[in-house]
């Protein structure tokens, strides 16, 4: 792997593999990945009052704010998913999520060790 940082540009390539740049432009983060069999990928996000915006080249636009310990997590391409996450005490995560595609509610309970 070869990168450099050039006027606030992170350029990085794998041999034989992904080119990518990041840079912030204007509070903007930006990322632009060329994959080794030719497709580019890029995204768009910024914060504002605490609520983190994205965009993709897919056009998927996704909003994710903290909000009375949860994280909410609102995302829309296409089809609209909302999930609710929270880190409990005993190292447990529960996240709730709605998916407008099936109209479907799931409840899913994690623990890491």
């Amino acid at each position: 792997t070869v990168s450099t940082t050039v006027a606030g540009v992170a350029l990085s390539h794998t041999i034989g593999g992904d080119t990518s740049a990041t840079a912030t432009l204007a509070g903007m983060d930006v990322t632009i990945v060329r994959t080794d069999d030719g497709d580019t990928t890029w995204d768009v996000s910024t914060t504002l009052n605490g609520v983190t915006l994205a965009i993709d080249e897919a056009g998927v636009v996704t909003a994710s704010m903290g909000l009375a310990g949860n994280t909410v997590t609102i995302t829309n391409g296409g089809n609209t998913t909302i999930s609710v996450s929270r880190d409990l005490t005993s190292g447990a995560n529960l996240t709730a999520g709605y998916d407008t595609t099936d109209n479907s509610l799931s409840l899913v309970a994690t623990v890491s060790f």
